[in-house]
């Protein structure tokens, strides 16, 4: 599968942190939010990096190389002006080839999107939309800190729809505590009934620090039984199959042709370059097994004061072969197109229904990903 290129913008700025959220983000005031700033330090970095590159000391993806996605994640990138996401991309244009279907990705907060400022991010050069709904339920959403209601998340797929048609994704959030199979499937449902090529539907997780955490160290809220998430996932996989949105990946779910380009590069380990504070970067090294990795300064003020030094706004490390491998196959065994691997290495995952063989590679099955970590854990 040939190596493509893709580029990932962090906008770290939200107006409140959600409970469960452990990403890289910061709750600010709107009109305290440094945007001018924000995207000048952006470009800097890029010309830093550019500027600075080679094949010892690899800083970016090299210069004139055609990009197959850009994503803007966060945080809340539709805190940002439309005009300031024009910049970025013209930046990036100046640089490198975009490919004729280059995917380019905003993620939206609906509390924080109208239909105006939909038109006015596609104008921009934003193609493609990723909607934070989580739950359309109230008690869901006040527990766990979203600004929106579930009446503002229809709205603003709605409105996207409107504005883009075919490319407009959600994210759905399973397990809330006391949620039933009843109201999961309500949440579900309501996606499906709006006919959407592509969702994410993700079990809630205890991430350290959280919020959400704290409360179930204080027992103000107890886990979903891990039997009855079985139960949700089972039935997620079986009603997303039915309406031809199959899983493509363990929490991702679309209509053939329209699944991630930006996401399918993360997990079929491909090179990217990562833009803002805390943004990953990983390129891969040409005819070695190995990865240059880089992180960059998470806390905001810390990594616009040090791109305008210039210096010391990232480490980094580099991924031996071994350690290549290994999360290779980690990520490839998400992916329902499966990896290549050695038969006897297969093999016992294939005697428990964990995997199967197709057309010449190993992709997890249905059971494969209801206990994909079981998966995993067996090649390790």
């Amino acid at each position: 599968m040939p190596n493509t290129n893709h580029i990932y913008i962090h906008y770290p700025y939200c107006l409140y942190k959600c409970h469960y959220c452990d990403f890289n983000s910061y709750a600010y005031e709107e009109g305290q939010i440094p945007q001018a700033d924000f995207t000048k330090t952006l470009s800097n970095e890029l010309e830093f990096r550019v500027e600075h590159d080679d094949e010892k000391s690899r800083l970016a993806i090299p210069k004139g190389k055609v990009i197959h996605s850009v994503f803007f994640g966060g945080g809340t990138p539709s805190l940002m002006n439309p005009a300031d996401v024009a910049v970025v991309l013209k930046r990036l244009s100046d640089f490198y080839t975009f490919a004729d279907n280059i995917e380019i990705t905003l993620e939206t907060n609906p509390g924080t999107i109208n239909l105006q400022k939909f038109k006015e991010f596609k104008e921009a050069g934003i193609n493609r939309f990723s909607i934070g709904v989580q739950s359309f339920q109230e008690k869901n959403l006040k527990r766990f800190g979203r600004i929106h209601t579930g009446d503002q998340a229809l709205q603003a797929i709605k409105q996207a729809l409107d504005v883009n048609d075919a490319r407009v994704s959600c994210d759905l959030i399973f397990g809330f505590p006391e949620q039933t199979l009843m109201e999961w499937q309500q949440d579900l449902n309501q996606v499906l009934d709006l006919d959407l090529n592509h969702f994410s539907c993700y079990s809630l997780m205890a991430e350290e620090g959280t919020i959400y955490t704290k409360a179930l160290k204080d027992r103000v809220y107890q886990e979903s039984p891990t039997d009855l998430i079985a139960d949700m996932m089972e039935w997620t996989y079986d009603v997303c199959e039915q309406k031809g949105r199959s899983a493509y990946e363990v929490s991702n779910f679309a209509k053939p042709g329209f699944e991630s380009a930006h996401n399918l590069g993360y997990w079929r380990y491909q090179s990217y370059m990562g833009l803002g504070p805390g943004a990953f970067s990983s390129f891969i090294q040409k005819g070695k097994e190995a990865v240059i990795r880089q992180m960059n300064q998470k806390n905001p003020q810390t990594y616009l004061r040090a791109l305008f030094l210039k210096n010391d706004f990232y480490e980094q490390e580099l991924i031996d072969s071994v350690t290549f491998q290994k999360e290779r196959l980690m990520m490839g065994l998400r992916l329902k197109e499966g990896l290549e691997l050695p038969e006897d290495l297969a093999r016992q995952a294939v005697d428990e229904g964990l995997l199967e063989s197709f057309e010449g590679r190993f992709r997890p099955t249905r059971l494969g990903f209801l206990q994909n970590n079981r998966l995993v854990e067996m090649f390790f």
